[in-house]
């Protein structure tokens, strides 16, 4: 059986890192994207699942989403992660999932 793949941008914040953890426990393979640099935030360290998940760094602008999209190849695809400055718009097609 073949494992599904999810991305969450914004995975080193509350939700992001509660989402993570969730689908950790259902069995999928869970990425994410993060701004920050190197030390992936205490909410990963909080719940230990830093060494169960990947992530990839991100700038404001979102300039390697496209690599990281296709580098995933996934079905499912979480955006919680906030905006730090006001200016920036990101459109991306999205639809809601329920998890069983």
């Amino acid at each position: 059986m073949i494992k599904k793949k999810i991305l969450i941008m914004g995975i080193t914040g509350q939700d992001g890192s509660y989402l993570a953890k969730l689908f950790l426990n259902k069995k999928f393979i869970v990425h994410g994207t993060s701004r920050q640099k190197g030390d992936w935030a205490k909410n990963i360290k909080y719940l230990n699942i830093s060494n169960k998940i990947r992530i990839y760094q991100t700038d404001k602008k979102f300039n390697n989403l496209n690599k990281i999209l296709s580098n995933i190849m996934n079905k499912f695809f979480f955006l919680v992660a906030s905006q730090a400055t006001t200016n920036l718009k990101v459109n991306l097609k999205m639809r809601n999932m329920t998890v069983k």
